[in-house]
């Protein structure tokens, strides 16, 4: 029986989020975690992998690991805020000037 492990974990805290042991040889199906910002890791291990080695065929595990970065990315109504502010702020500048060519000297 294969010992596939696979998991997903938050590296600040260094807790598990997700956690699947004992896959089977082309084990499939869908398991989804929301992740926030933050950074990750994800391992891969398959610990009943032959390895080829000087004596011959060794049981040896086979791992990958990948880790990454979430960045937050700001909702639609922050930028639509953010360009409203400076439309203001634009419009509050052209008014000055205007009012400043315009006033006698």
């Amino acid at each position: 029986m294969a010992s596939q492990v696979a998991w997903l974990r938050d590296r600040s805290s260094g807790d598990d989020l997700l956690r699947l042991d004992g896959l089977g040889n082309g084990a499939n199906g869908a398991t989804s975690v929301l992740l926030g910002p933050g950074s990750y890791e994800l391992r891969l291990q398959d610990a009943s992998a032959p390895a080829v080695g000087a004596g011959g065929v060794a049981a040896a595990g086979l791992s990958s690991q990948y880790s990454f970065t979430m960045r937050a990315v700001p909702e639609p109504a922050t930028w639509a805020m953010l360009l409203t502010g400076f439309g203001v702020v634009g419009g509050t500048l052209r008014r000055r000037r205007r009012r400043m060519s315009s006033s006698p000297a």
